[in-house]
């Protein structure tokens, strides 16, 4: 009987071994902090130049480090703007999105890109209706712009 029981216990820890081993984390595996929303909502006033600017935005990311340092950022924005100045106002609504691969990265002014992708489109409404739609599809790799299309169109009623 007590061969039995060790044998149980044996194959009770070595199911357990196992079963940590499959769901440990290795050591060279890429992090994340997971899907962050950052949100903005602020006004700039300048009275001297008779402006007001106010904006509110919207941005999901996720932010992925691997162990050899590369780091690959992908995010949407969406913001929308108010702008008047000196008695006439525009709108800017826009929604963009893009993917970001970096040799390295610490912030938004030191990197190595390896590839840049953004896509977009943002639309601006003037007071006198005229309505302008931006839109963007820039690729870069290793700083060389591989293409960058972008049209606007805009309507008057």
């Amino acid at each position: 009987m007590h061969n039995k029981s060790l044998r149980l216990a044996a194959c009770g820890l070595g199911t357990a071994a196992v079963l940590l081993a499959t769901t440990a984390v290795p050591a060279d595996a890429a992090s994340t902090e997971g899907r962050q929303t950052i949100t903005i909502d602020q006004c700039v006033i300048d009275e001297e130049a008779g402006l007001v600017m106010c904006t509110t935005a919207t941005e999901k990311l996720i932010d992925v480090r691997t162990p050899s340092g590369r780091v690959i950022i992908q995010n949407q924005v969406e913001s929308s703007t108010t702008t008047t100045h000196r008695g006439e106002t525009t709108t800017d609504e826009g929604v963009f999105k893009s993917v970001n691969v970096y040799e390295w990265y610490v912030d938004g002014y030191n990197y190595g890109p390896l590839v840049i992708k953004l896509k977009g489109v943002s639309t601006t409404t003037r007071k006198d209706g005229m309505e302008c739609t931006f839109e963007t599809d820039f690729l870069s790799v290793r700083r060389e712009t591989k293409f960058d299309h972008g049209s606007v169109t805009c309507a008057v009623p």
